[in-house]
């Protein structure tokens, strides 16, 4: 007896299916990925300029800078005082054609500042529509922050050396009174200058006269600092970038095929799971 002839339906269905599967992973992919591509066209393009700069210790700092300190920073160079006088200089709000507190609220959404890592170099990043408009803001940035805080640390030094040139004048007086307290002991002692107590306040005459040196040396050093402090070098000035920061259209295309790909097994699947007995039928 011979077998029954195997039919072939099963083979064209299991065929059918495939297909059909296989029609839904390529839609779904060529829909997200063009998607994505007119996503990325569309998107406004903005260029980065970038100053690097240094902060440099105070007079009454030592070592590097913290994460603490460098964080500090960032706040300060994004702070609206900081970044009012750049809307002044350049117009903005005129340009803008905003008020001048919307044109700080707008230019804080667009600088940024962040460390290069192991260093105490800054870079102050400024993303706009315009590359001319980048690079101006970002060195105008710099300008800003370099004069705030060399401003503020001119004030410190200014009080201190007030009360350094307050604390000069009395040890003065301190030497002074030494000063007398020992030519009082020489008349009584008919000038011997070896007797015990002659010597013991010319001891102490010299240690407050050596005192009184360190103090003007160091009055002269911090008002030389003064009239030329530098705290912010710049190591990088702006530039008007040729091409545009973002979108990174190669980045989104890479990420619209993956995401097509993925979305069209999963439909693929889903249909295979629900529907898969009726489409092999």
């Amino acid at each position: 007896m011979n077998p029954p002839p195997i039919s072939s339906p099963p083979a064209k269905s299991s065929s059918r299916g495939c297909l059909l599967y296989s029609g839904i992973v390529i839609v779904t992919f060529l829909l997200v990925f063009l998607t994505a591509c007119v996503i990325t066209y569309v998107m406004p393009k903005k260029f980065e300029s970038t100053a690097l700069v240094q902060v440099r210790p105070s007079t009454y700092q030592k070592g590097t800078s913290t994460p603490q300190q460098l964080a500090t920073e960032f706040e300060v160079i994004r702070a609206n005082l900081t970044l009012k006088p750049v809307v002044q200089k350049l117009d903005l709000s005129k340009n803008w054609n905003m008020t001048e507190e919307d044109a700080i609220a707008v230019l804080r959404g667009i600088v940024d500042a962040q460390n290069i890592r192991g260093t105490d170099l800054i870079q102050i990043k400024v993303r706009h529509t315009s590359g001319e408009q980048a690079r101006d803001i970002a060195k105008e940035v710099y300008e800003a922050y370099k004069k705030r805080r060399e401003d503020k640390a001119r004030e410190i030094l200014a009080d201190s050396l007030k009360e350094m040139e307050k604390a000069i004048v009395d040890q003065a007086d301190v030497v002074e009174e030494k000063r007398k307290q020992r030519d009082n002991l020489l008349t009584r002692s008919n000038g011997n200058a070896s007797d015990p107590t002659v010597l013991e306040v010319q001891k102490e005459f010299e240690t407050q006269m050596a005192l009184l040196e360190k103090m003007r040396e160091k009055f002269g050093t911090d008002q030389l600092i003064l009239r030329n402090i530098s705290m912010i070098e710049l190591h990088e000035e702006p530039f008007v970038p040729r091409y545009p920061s973002s979108p990174n259209v190669n980045l989104n295309l890479i990420m619209g095929a993956a995401l097509g790909l993925l979305f069209g097994l999963l439909i693929a699947l889903f249909v295979r799971v629900v529907f898969g007995r009726r489409i092999s039928g």
